[in-house]
């Protein structure tokens, strides 16, 4: 029986391989046909049997030819569907093909890309984000957080802003990146802050002022004071008595100012004391300096003690003037530096005190103060209080003319002829080191030859 079934399933691909155009449907047609006529030929010699003995034998001839017609007819269609799942239908059977078992195409699917087709989403740059609605690049915005959720997560962000600087400054600049671009895309205002000011440098991320306006402009928008300060400073940059965004720029710095930045209330009281943009009025001016410089900024202390100094729109009063330069010159403003120097010289607001005098107009002279650099180098060439320095005196009016000071330059004109010549290229070997290294100019005044003062509390900076 199983030689039979085998002979069967050979038969019926024999005959799929000799016509291969045949389809599916017609096979079937075929198979059915044969299946109707082999039946209709045994009734027809049933007829013709005679009904006495042999009736027998006939139905078992009938029954065996009805079941192998029904297994040619099974195994023609389970050859097709072998065919079929091995990727290549009867109808289109290569009679040359050694076995009819034909392997499946190896030919690559298509990738996920291919199936959607092209995105029309632009890839979008360093700290941006799609916005699948207008598909389009932006910068996130801040989700807004409260109490103490939000005050966490300032305090997250701050830390590792912070170390973002600590890694650039340590020239790991790719480990800065990466670290400032996750407060970014959360849209934090402070690190939109830092972002921008790398944009608008050209440090870390590259020089684009596009991208650092927007920055900027953005993190203003979120009511960060350091946002608004920075934005109104940028308005403001080139202008000197028209400015087309003063306006712009003032509401901005009022706002950083009333949040409790102090640099932003001196910039309130910068423009309206020079008239940046708006007329001159240093009444106006006043209350903000007054303020920036009880919150420690060293220009208003400078100012504020300028304006007692002269009695500019205030009472004229050396001892506030005296109080408001020092708090300046102790945080190193080397124009105040020069005019403590200058009080305690004078004895205005204090005792008279010639040593303390020097030394903070040297302080001054040292950070670059070309008035005092006049000043000590006058006091050293001529010996004022009993010092003897008049190589390094020299020294100083060198510089001091070299820095822009035209009383210095013409000073030392009329001092050629009193001078000897070892003297002057002493002083000019001197004067080109000082010019090198400020720090580094001649000697302190307390190893000076004749000096009697000691050291104050600024001579560190």
């Amino acid at each position: 029986m199983q030689r039979s079934v085998l002979a069967i399933y050979t038969c019926g691909s024999r005959v799929i391989s000799k016509f291969p155009l045949l389809s599916f449907t017609n096979i079937t047609t075929i198979a059915r046909r044969l299946r109707d006529r082999t039946q209709l030929s045994l009734l027809g010699k049933l007829k013709r049997i005679p009904k006495e003995g042999g009736l027998q034998r006939v139905g078992r001839v009938v029954m065996i030819t009805l079941v192998a017609t029904a297994i040619l007819y099974a195994a023609i269609i389970v050859t097709i569907n072998i065919r079929s799942a091995n990727g290549t239908p009867a109808s289109t059977a290569d009679p040359s093909a050694k076995s009819h078992l034909i392997p499946r195409s190896k030919k690559k699917p298509p990738n996920i890309e291919e199936l959607l087709g092209k995105s029309d989403l632009p890839k979008c740059g360093y700290g941006q984000i799609e916005n699948l609605e207008t598909a389009s690049c932006e910068w996130a915005t801040q989700t807004n957080l409260q109490g103490d959720t939000a005050q966490i997560a300032d305090q997250v962000v701050k830390a590792t802003l912070k170390r973002v600087v600590e890694a650039y400054e340590a020239g790991r600049e790719k480990q800065a990146r990466e670290m400032l671009e996750r407060p970014l895309l959360q849209g934090h205002p402070t690190a939109q802050v830092l972002a921008a000011s790398f944009f608008y440098d050209g440090d870390l991320l590259g020089k684009n002022h596009t991208k650092a306006i927007e920055l900027i402009r953005l993190s203003a928008s979120q009511n960060e004071p350091r946002g608004q300060y920075l934005l109104a400073k940028w308005l403001t940059e080139d202008c000197n008595e028209t400015c087309p965004d003063v306006k712009e720029a003032l509401t901005l710095f009022k706002a950083a100012s009333k949040a409790g930045l102090h640099e932003a209330t001196e910039e309130i009281g910068r423009i309206h004391f020079l008239g940046i943009g708006v007329p001159q009025n240093k009444v106006t001016a006043l209350p903000y300096i007054k303020s920036a410089a009880e919150g420690g900024r060293k220009t208003s202390q400078r100012v504020l003690g300028g304006m007692f100094y002269h009695g500019v729109d205030v009472p004229q009063s050396y001892e506030l003037a005296l109080q408001w330069l020092t708090k300046a010159a102790n945080q190193g403003d080397a124009n105040a530096m020069a005019k403590v120097g200058t009080l305690h010289l004078l004895g205005l607001g204090a005792e008279k005190d010639t040593n303390k005098g020097i030394l903070w107009t040297w302080l001054g002279a040292r950070k670059g103060e070309a008035a005092a650099q006049h000043l000590i180098g006058t006091f050293l060439f001529d010996g004022v209080g009993g010092i003897k320095e008049r190589i390094q005196g020299l020294m100083w009016l060198k510089v001091s003319a070299s820095n822009g000071d035209t009383d210095a330059r013409d000073l030392v004109e009329k001092l050629q002829g009193k001078v000897q010549a070892g003297e002057t290229k002493l002083a000019e070997i001197e004067a080109e080191n000082c010019q090198k290294n400020m720090k580094k100019c001649g000697t302190p005044p307390w190893k000076w030859e004749g000096f009697g003062g000691a050291k104050t509390g600024a001579e560190s900076t």
